[in-house]
């Protein structure tokens, strides 16, 4: 059978009694943490701009803008809660995918599954899905695509974005190999705008784009049913370099979201940098080492982690999030890598400038195949030399963050956008999701404080 129909059966077929408790549990994390980035997102210049986009174009109120209480269709709700939630970059990550499948995937389940008033159960068998949709064909065509410059993100998250709203609207095998084939021919994001408001906007869209997938498909739109193993397809176009039994081989077992398992983040940066915040931040704190003090530092980081941070000498916080040089010059001056320090201001602090001319990065072919290690080595005007290297970091599924850790950081995104009670309530209910009628009740403790 061809690959892109097989999908589509193996992803249709599939329902909530098939996942495993840790699947269920992972999921609720990832949608939790992922709820919390677009809360904190909504205090993001990019939030502003996405409304007076939405104020502009109108739309029909049937799904609510996180965070503002704002109505409007479902892919333009979408939309934003996309870009508003990639816009700080502190959403979850996988190594299949190479990129963020929740900040993509939820936005589109939250939108079809308001719209359609589902059950919890639906929604999260629907994102479950997604996800997995998502890492095996990420499986299948990293890593050549990531590195052809594609943001993997959106490239492929549109897809299982796409089948989990497809989920929602109950298509049948035959119209998801439909689906699949259209979201494919509409997925796009370039890595070359890492560092600027388009990269959380990748995420935005391709949501929005699996969306309007979903209601055309079930509208009776149609669209090649062979997307994946074409000779003009999507493996072939965007990687080149890839497998096909990948996709489908050992589809929901193990599921993804279990095994390699999912990346959250501690660190409001690209996931790159956090080997050399830890790294930094070890020196810093073993040693009480004064930036003052600090003559020169050293970095070396894995090939791929240098194409990626690909910002020496930034001049804005987005910048910031993708330069290795910053995150070892705000650890030393800060002996912390949070929210504040990723901003247009800490970024131009002129203590900041000085400590980045000290700061030389280099790449250690070693680290081909470990693309998040980094070696930081400080050296110190009255001579001494420390040195730490970094393979796993926390939020790694071998170091994962705890429950109570991906709460606090949920507390501190949502801070100033919904009030106390309302963080609590719906903490307690996305942690029993699978409980609820109608997932509206849900959205809005969300909606707005």
């Amino acid at each position: 059978m061809e690959t892109t129909r097989k999908l589509a059966e193996l992803s249709t077929r599939i329902n909530y009694d098939d996942f495993p408790e840790e699947a269920i549990s992972k999921a609720k994390e990832c949608i939790l943490d992922t709820l919390g980035c677009i809360l904190g997102g909504c205090k993001e210049s990019e939030a502003n701009l996405m409304l007076r986009y939405i104020d502009e174009i109108g739309g029909r109120p049937e799904a609510t803008i996180i965070g503002f209480g704002k109505k409007t269709d479902a892919p333009n709700a979408a939309l934003v809660n996309g870009t508003i939630g990639h816009a700080l970059d502190f959403d979850d990550t996988h190594h299949s995918l190479m990129g963020h499948p929740s900040v993509v995937i939820l936005p589109a389940v939250l939108a079809v599954g308001e719209k359609a008033g589902s059950s919890g159960k639906e929604f999260l068998e629907a994102f479950i899905t997604g996800y997995e949709v998502s890492c095996k064909v990420g499986r299948g065509v990293n890593p050549q695509l990531y590195k052809n410059g594609w943001h993997a993100t959106s490239v492929i998250g549109i897809l299982g974005a796409a089948v989990g709203a497809g989920r929602l609207l109950h298509l049948n095998a035959d119209q998801m190999a439909s689906l699949i084939g259209i979201s494919a021919s509409q997925s796009s994001g370039l890595r070359e705008n890492f560092g600027t408001m388009t990269k959380p906007f990748h995420a935005g869209r391709a949501s929005q784009s699996a969306v309007i997938s979903s209601i055309l498909v079930k509208n009776g739109f149609t669209a090649s049913k062979s997307i994946l193993e074409a000779k003009n397809g999507f493996c072939t176009v965007f990687s080149g370099k890839y497998d096909l039994n990948r996709i489908i081989k050992d589809f929901a077992n193990p599921f993804d979201i279990v095994s390699p398992g999912v990346h959250l983040k501690p660190y409001p940066s690209c996931l790159e940098t956090h080997s050399i915040i830890e790294a930094t931040l070890f020196i810093s704190e073993s040693y009480n080492i004064e930036v003052d003090d600090v003559k020169s530092v050293d970095c070396e980081i894995a090939p791929l982690a240098f194409d990626i941070l690909i910002h020496s000498n930034p001049d804005t916080g987005l910048e910031g999030k993708f330069s290795a040089q910053y995150a070892i010059a705000t650890t030393l001056i800060h002996k912390k890598a949070s929210l504040e320090q990723f901003t247009d201001e800490a970024v131009q602090d002129p203590k900041v400038k000085e400590v980045l001319k000290k700061i030389k990065v280099s790449i250690n072919p070693e680290f081909e195949k470990s693309p998040q290690t980094a070696v930081v080595t400080v050296y110190l005007k009255d001579g001494r030399v420390y040195s730490k290297r970094i393979d796993i970091t926390l939020g790694h599924p071998e170091r994962p963050m705890s429950l109570e850790q991906i709460k606090v950081k949920y507390i501190s995104c949502a801070e100033g956008m919904i009030d106390r009670e309302s963080v609590e309530k719906s903490i307690d209910m996305i942690l029993n999701i699978e409980r609820l009628k109608d997932i509206r009740e849900m959205i809005q403790l969300v909606a707005k404080g």
